[in-house]
């Protein structure tokens, strides 16, 4: 029944892309974060000696060793952001967003955003 109607309305129908996290961009925030987090552990762990003023490092903290951490394995459940299944249904609407058979068909792609 359901299947019938959206056939009977005409949608655009587009295939969901997957998304994934972070950014390839090296001066992105993310990038940044990481790149001074590890330089913070890089300074506990004694393996580096900054020799230039860093601001971001913080050289006040106590150093430690690998004995001092503790690893573990933990089981997650796989999220998706976004709508679920393939695809995605434009259907032609007026300016104030109401169907409308000889409307535009407006939207842009969807996306799903698989995380753990």
């Amino acid at each position: 029944m359901v299947q019938g109607t959206i056939k009977w309305l005409n949608p655009t129908i587009d295939i969901m892309r997957r998304r994934k996290q972070g950014s390839t961009d090296p001066e992105s925030a993310w990038a940044v974060a990481r790149f001074n987090w590890m330089q913070q552990l890089l300074v506990q762990f004694e393996i580096i000696k900054l020799t230039t003023n860093n601001d971001v490092v913080n050289r006040n903290l106590p150093s430690f060793c690998i004995h001092q951490i503790t690893f573990w394995d933990e089981m997650h459940k796989e999220q998706i952001v976004g709508m679920v299944g393939n695809q995605l249904y434009h259907f032609s609407c007026d300016a104030d967003g109401k169907y409308d058979p000889w409307g535009m068909i407006v939207g842009e792609i969807g996306s799903q955003l698989h995380m753990k």
